[in-house]
């Protein structure tokens, strides 16, 4: 017997017309071989009245055989629901035995350029200034807000 499919697994179908951003990696194979690793993001869409208030947005991956396949995040509104879309595409690619292995970059870089890296630089930046201040430093100019120069 067939496994029911949840509202969202049956959401995750992505049209080609609905697809907002594209982006392609870098995929080095075993055997030395270079391809692509296409990662597509639709239009938040409102998710449906049953289900409950919010939006959902559907990403794609293709081309890494281990997680290829089509998720939908559902959020409070289509800007969290990108948002989180954007978070977990890059789990589900820095979670791979390619990227963990080197061979997945982003113009030849690790940093996949999505929005979970940047926070993963964040909080690198703020456990800096907690140890600074643990050694007795000064502070450092608060991550994210621009410097003032006099």
């Amino acid at each position: 017997m067939a496994r029911k499919l949840s509202t969202l697994e049956r959401l995750a179908k992505m049209k080609p017309d609905n697809v907002i951003a594209t982006r392609e990696y870098q995929l080095v194979q075993k055997d030395g071989t270079q391809s692509k690793v296409v990662l597509r993001f639709a239009r938040p869409l409102p998710l449906p009245k049953p289900v409950a208030p919010g939006a959902y947005c559907v990403y794609q991956i293709d081309g890494l055989p281990e997680r290829s396949r089509a998720v939908s995040c559902p959020g409070m509104d289509a800007v969290q629901a990108l948002y989180m879309a954007m978070n977990l595409s890059w789990v589900d690619l820095v979670t791979t035995d390619a990227y963990r292995e080197g061979r997945l970059t982003f113009w030849g870089i690790p940093d996949l350029g999505l929005p979970s890296a940047t926070y993963e630089r964040h909080l690198n930046e703020i456990d800096r200034q907690r140890a600074n201040a643990l050694r007795g430093k000064p502070p450092s100019k608060s991550p994210g807000k621009p410097s003032r120069r006099k």
